[in-house]
């Protein structure tokens, strides 16, 4: 079955490979430590956790303000920023198709599962399935969360 839904997930956000971990700041952390990231830029309205990983990972966290769609503002971002962290809050989609070429992009598509070409424009796309998204499927991977 694990199979199957990693099939189906890589299909789905346009992605070669999928691995169930944990959690989300499990799969922050491990994207971070995938891209070799040093310094990551966040925005300010976001789940903590991504915060948490960021500092687990031991990168410099950018912590960026967000603008009037609550959405990473991208024009804040620094130049020396090698990652950005974009999680999609409350279902709007943020407009990342101007990063990708410019920075690695891990995007959090944990509140917008249904929207329109997700992990398109990413390198890596993490998707939490926990009992406060969108997509509840438990509390951990056990569980399918």
């Amino acid at each position: 079955m694990e199979n199957e839904f990693n099939k189906i997930w890589s299909n789905y956000f346009f992605k070669k490979n999928t691995i169930l971990v944990e959690n989300g700041k499990e799969a922050i952390f491990h994207s971070l430590v995938a891209l070799q990231s040093k310094k990551v830029a966040l925005p300010t309205y976001t789940c903590h956790r991504i915060l948490q990983a960021c500092i687990n990972a031991e990168v410099t966290p950018y912590i960026i303000d967000c603008g009037l769609d609550l959405q990473i503002d991208i024009s804040k971002i620094p130049e020396e920023v090698d990652t950005v962290i974009v999680p999609h809050m409350f279902g709007i989609q943020a407009n990342i198709k101007p990063l990708y070429k410019k920075f690695k992009i891990i995007e959090d598509c944990s509140q917008c599962i249904g929207l329109p070409n997700l992990g398109k424009y990413s390198n890596i796309v993490i998707a939490s399935t926990g009992p406060t998204k969108w997509l509840n499927a438990g509390e951990n991977k056990e569980k399918g969360g």
